[in-house]
């Protein structure tokens, strides 16, 4: 009798104790794609680590609409766990210190090693000495380029120009007039090179070959004015005006041996026409046997550290950089990881599209030294005003050093309003 209510009793104790609350990382995204890869490996994850849920949600109105539900819940105390795709928004929330740095918590991660990274990316992504964006993934901007075409000239491709150190501007403007062609009225129906179309991570790439650069490295002033980036600008004006090899084109959309993009270009192209033999090779960079250089995408997750629980979103991070979740990346969303040992698979699936997949490693080799664009809040504002610009030095209206001197005063004042001065 006493045991039974003693049983009893202790059973009612028990009952009556406080359950250990279940930690949920929130995670969101404006990609659907990206939403499924996180509910895909959060789940995957929460298993291997009982207590712990994640729940990834698509927030409606794309980048702008993720970045007005992010500032809406950081005033107001609740921020999510994680973020993703808020590449150029995250650089204020890392000032106001609202961000995570992780450069120390993966250098001393036993789970994953910086070795583990394709190497430069986390330096790439820094941001004042710290990585608010975790390395999961690239997208560099290349030239695209369609084998066929050259092999049917005879031409070595740019591909094996970089290969044999013979890649440089003068290479390409060679092979573009080899391969541009004209019709019987003069029309022109294949043009060889369009390395500056109508997107500024294009053009912009050839600045940062030339070693130039728009901004200072703290975003504050103009450096567009200078030498390297007017010499690149100029050398584009001068395909397309003097040589007439080229047009601010894409390479998805138009008769054109090379262009510069980026891998969503090369799968456009195979998509439109599954009989094209197409590939990407780096930047051209100026002179032979230089370092190619180029800008890309660099996307993320971003970790809040007054949400709900930085240090579970961590251990999340460092899973989502591991070999299989790095797979899944490339599996559910077609991005390249960036992990290195993932990429190799990654090449294996876009295989048809990059020109087989023993050449993933333009991509990673091209993700090693690029950089990324002077991204953030004033991004926007201030390429309402350059890329006009650019484009009318493109179309032969203006020369670079007089268009940029030009509009120098215009976008120092962009910088001004959201730095202060």
């Amino acid at each position: 009798m006493y045991t039974r209510i003693a049983l009893l009793t202790l059973s009612l104790l028990l009952f009556a104790l406080p359950v250990a609350a279940e930690q949920v990382i929130e995670v969101v995204t404006f990609d659907q794609l990206l939403t499924e890869w996180y509910g895909t490996q959060g789940a995957k994850f929460a298993e291997a680590n009982p207590g712990i849920r994640v729940e990834a949600r698509t927030v409606a109105g794309g980048i702008n609409g993720l970045t007005d539900h992010i500032t809406v819940r950081l005033a107001s105390g609740n921020p999510p766990d994680m973020a993703d795709n808020v590449l150029r928004v995250y650089y204020p929330w890392a000032d106001e210190g609202y961000l995570v740095d992780m450069l120390p918590l993966l250098e001393r991660s036993s789970v994953v090693s910086t070795r583990d990274i394709i190497p430069g990316l986390p330096e790439a992504k820094s941001y004042r000495g710290g990585l608010y964006n975790a390395p999961t993934s690239i997208d560099p901007f290349l030239t695209l380029f369609d084998a066929q075409m050259f092999e049917e000239a005879g031409l070595a491709d740019p591909y094996a120009l970089s290969q044999s150190g013979a890649w440089s501007w003068a290479s390409g403007l060679d092979a573009a007039q080899k391969l541009t062609r004209t019709g019987p009225d003069g029309t022109v129906t294949q043009w060889g090179w369009a390395p500056g179309n109508n997107s500024d991570w294009s053009w912009l790439a050839y600045v940062v070959a030339n070693g130039g650069r728009l901004l200072s490295e703290d975003f504050k002033s103009v450096e567009f004015t200078k030498g390297p980036a007017v010499e690149a600008l100029d050398w584009i004006a001068q395909l397309y005006n003097q040589y007439e090899v080229g047009r601010r084109a894409y390479f998805q959309g138009a008769p054109l041996a090379m262009a510069t993009g980026n891998s969503g270009g090369l799968k456009a192209r195979y998509t439109a026409n599954e009989q094209s033999r197409i590939s990407a090779a780096p930047i051209a960079p100026p002179q032979a046997g230089m370092p190619s250089r180029g800008t890309m995408f660099a996307d993320g997750p971003i970790i809040f550290n007054n949400g709900g629980d930085a240090d579970a979103a961590w251990r999340f991070v460092e899973w989502l950089l591991g070999n299989e979740a790095q797979r899944s990346l490339a599996d559910i969303t077609g991005r390249i990881p960036g992990r290195l040992d993932a990429v190799s698979y990654w090449a294996e699936l876009t295989a048809p599209y990059i020109g087989g997949a023993a050449r993933g490693h333009v991509f990673s080799d091209a993700a090693s030294t690029a950089s990324l664009p002077p991204l953030g809040p004033h991004y926007n504002d201030m390429m309402r005003v350059i890329n006009p610009a650019v484009y009318e030095i493109f179309d032969g209206k203006a020369s670079a050093q007089s268009k940029l001197e030009e509009i120098a005063p215009q976008v120092q004042a962009v910088l001004d309003t959201h730095f202060g001065k």
